[in-house]
């Protein structure tokens, strides 16, 4: 009769001493580099990324966009309170577009000091777009055109108030003098 593996003592006592005599004959395996070089490598961050370019460039472009539309409205439509706050509006997407174009102009004076001035191409390249928007831009002198156009109304309400017709020649003159 055969008898199972479990029932020979002496054979699985073998076979346990050969294992572990297996496992610590290999013993631990080390590496090496073949050629050592011993040089200091400095690993930096970017200063800016192109994505933060583009996004500050299509803002930019948004409200270059807001204030073109905001610079053909005809004034001479407008009551005072429509005036108010088409100069609210004219002032706020004018802060906001500086505020971008300062953004971008520090960006530059970063990479200028970089030693890797051609990887940061992008940012000139952002920056004149966006010099361009703002020279493109109208708002100053609408922006003068509008403060000239809300005084004379404040006029004109002052004078009715106190029964006052305005002279019609008065308010021909004046839209003539405003026109750029």
């Amino acid at each position: 009769m055969k008898r199972p593996l479990s029932t020979h003592p002496v054979f699985t006592s073998l076979l346990l001493l050969f294992l572990y005599t297996a496992f610590h004959s290999i013993g631990e395996t080390k590496a090496a580099y073949s050629s050592q070089n011993d040089q200091v490598m400095a690993v930096t961050a970017a200063v800016v990324f192109p994505s933060t370019i583009h996004k500050l460039r299509d803002e930019a472009s948004k409200n270059a966009d807001a204030i073109q539309s905001l610079t053909q409205t005809h004034l001479e439509l407008l009551s005072a309170g429509d005036l108010l706050a088409l100069r609210k509006g004219l002032i706020f997407e004018t802060e906001h577009l500086q505020t971008i174009q300062q953004e971008i102009n520090s960006y530059e004076r970063k990479t200028e000091d970089s030693k890797r001035k051609e990887e940061y191409r992008f940012v000139i390249e952002g920056s004149a777009v966006l010099n361009k928007l703002v020279d493109k831009s109208k708002a100053p002198s609408f922006l003068s055109r509008l403060n000239l156009a809300l005084i004379d109304t404040q006029q004109q309400g002052k004078e009715k108030a106190q029964g006052k017709h305005p002279d019609p020649t008065k308010k021909l003159e004046n839209a003539a003098e405003n026109k750029p």
